[in-house]
């Protein structure tokens, strides 16, 4: 054998040897559910992504835009809307998969999770309930719960909560769930973000900021087109 022919030999094997070693490629998948099960399921490549319904389930519109960012963060749904007509439900998930939990090591504690959750109500006798999982099967649309909570009115609220997951190895999944329902016409948007990290408290004030600015925001597109 040549020199030349033992540098592409050499060449193919590390490539080869490189394939096998790479880890699975984390990826979001969006679905939702208006009371016949998980359906309408769509895919993307890991980083920002976008899902958008015409009328579904009596919602006039639906759509999500979100971001998948490497660690510390693992999962920011950004825009969440969700407009009626009358009364409607809906469950949304959001799930991203094949994370590696070795990353989490390099965490306060390990295996901690902190979870952000916001809202912003404009008529509709809006509730609006969102929930974090994890699944350390790295599965679709559950798992174990990390924390959840409940909004309803007209004022943007937001919670934050911090988990931590005893014995995570391997590849896992997490998942972001919407459930809402509205009792007349009217648009709301709720927010999730998760993370591995445990932020100071002024980025706490921050996020918290952030969801009212959202809020505040999205009352006044809302007045501006009635207005027009």
């Amino acid at each position: 054998m040549n020199k030349f022919s033992k540098i592409v030999a050499a060449t193919a094997a590390a490539l080869a040897i490189g394939a096998v070693a790479a880890p699975a490629q984390s990826a979001i998948y969006v679905a939702y559910d208006i009371g016949g099960g998980i359906t309408g399921e769509l895919s993307f490549a890991d980083g920002p992504f976008a899902y958008a319904l015409g009328p579904t389930g009596g919602w006039d519109s639906i759509s999500i835009e979100g971001q998948a960012e490497t660690m510390p963060q693992l999962l920011h749904s950004e825009v969440v809307n969700l407009n009626s007509g009358g009364a409607a439900s809906i469950d949304l998930y959001i799930t991203r998969t094949g994370l590696n939990a070795d990353d989490l090591k390099d965490y306060l504690a390990g295996n901690r999770f902190l979870t952000g959750f916001g809202y912003a109500a404009l008529g509709g006798g809006f509730a609006s309930s969102g929930y974090t999982y994890v699944d350390d099967a790295d599965g679709k649309y559950g798992g174990v719960l990390l924390a959840s909570d409940s909004f309803s009115g007209t004022l943007s609220q937001a919670t934050n909560f911090s988990t931590d997951i005893a014995g995570l190895s391997g590849t896992y999944s997490v998942t972001h769930k919407y459930s809402v329902t509205a009792t007349g016409k009217g648009s709301v948007s709720p927010d999730i973000v998760l993370s591995a990290a445990v932020p100071e408290p002024g980025t706490w004030a921050l996020m918290i900021m952030g969801f009212g600015g959202a809020g505040a925001m999205l009352r006044s597109r809302r007045k501006a087109l009635v207005a027009a």
